[in-house]
């Protein structure tokens, strides 16, 4: 036997009826019991039932507001976006700077692997948190100390690169001269080359030539090498690490020649201002390389 398909309207009315018949049932089966409040209770839950997704919806939206600390807004608050947006910005800033610097970490692994002495030389990573006042006077301050293993005289290195060495040193913190300060004590010798197309230099000067000193702020200079019998440095070449001291870095780039003169002070000689290759000042996150 098939039955007859039943249209939305007759579903409809057909719940309807079922309601009310229920809803007299309950009210007849009450007063036969006697109780007075059966009766009042099935209105009541009959006049609740359209209010039970507002109550839902309303629990919902505390559960929610209870969870994340927050109570959202209805139809968006453009303050309250525009303060969460540049929260999240900031924190973006701040992974961003974290990732670079832990890639920046990673390629000086990298590099020291390569070079082969990092198996002889424990490398420990710094912060630069403080430099000196005066301009002249090229010092920096790191946050490792003696605890840390550090020592008087312990080369601070970035990226195969010199950058000074330990003068103090107390528990937690050290001080650096770094290679361009004016004290005599951090020259370095050196060995100018001249780069050639095919990743090949050509050397202008030995490293019993080139004494190269810092001049302060940020700059080095070199004023030994003789203007007889050696080619004519010119701007853009190069000083690679010469010198018994630095052997952890020889023949690495110290600097590039900003500009080439005659000395006043000997006319014989050349006057080179030098940049160098990892500008101290610019350096946040360093290697202190300890026994």
């Amino acid at each position: 036997m098939k039955f007859p398909r039943m249209s939305p309207r007759r579903w409809f009315w057909l719940l309807t009826a079922a309601v009310a018949l229920w809803l007299v049932g309950s009210m007849k089966w009450g007063e036969t019991n006697g109780s007075a409040s059966t009766s009042g209770s099935v209105i009541a839950t009959v006049l609740a039932l359209p209010a039970a997704p507002l109550s839902w919806l309303q629990n919902r939206f505390e559960r929610f507001a209870r969870d994340t600390g927050e109570a959202p807004a209805p139809y968006g608050d453009p303050a309250a976006l525009e303060a969460r947006n540049r929260k999240l910005e900031a924190e973006a800033i701040t992974l961003a700077s974290r990732i670079a610097v832990l890639e920046q970490r990673l390629k000086d692994y990298r590099l020291y692997g390569d070079i082969g002495w990092i198996s002889n030389a424990k490398m420990v990573p710094a912060t630069v948190f403080g430099w000196g006042a005066s301009a002249a006077s090229d010092v920096c301050q790191i946050d490792k100390g003696q605890l840390d293993g550090v020592q008087l005289r312990a080369p601070l290195v970035s990226g195969l690169a010199p950058l000074g060495r330990v003068i103090a040193v107390s528990a937690k913190t050290s001080t650096v001269r770094l290679i361009t300060d004016t004290d005599r004590s951090m020259q370095i010798s050196a060995q100018l080359v001249r780069p050639r197309g095919d990743r090949s230099y050509v050397v202008i000067a030995d490293r019993d030539k080139v004494q190269v000193r810092g001049l302060g702020g940020g700059l080095l200079g070199c004023d030994t090498i003789p203007t007889v019998g050696v080619q004519m440095p010119l701007a853009g070449d190069l000083l690679l690490v010469s010198d018994a001291d630095w052997r952890l870095l020889e023949g690495c780039i110290l600097g590039r020649v900003l500009s080439v003169t005659r000395s006043e002070k000997q006319p014989l000689r050349y006057d080179l201002r030098i940049e160098p290759w990892v500008r101290p000042s610019q350096m946040m996150h360093v290697w202190v390389v300890v026994p």
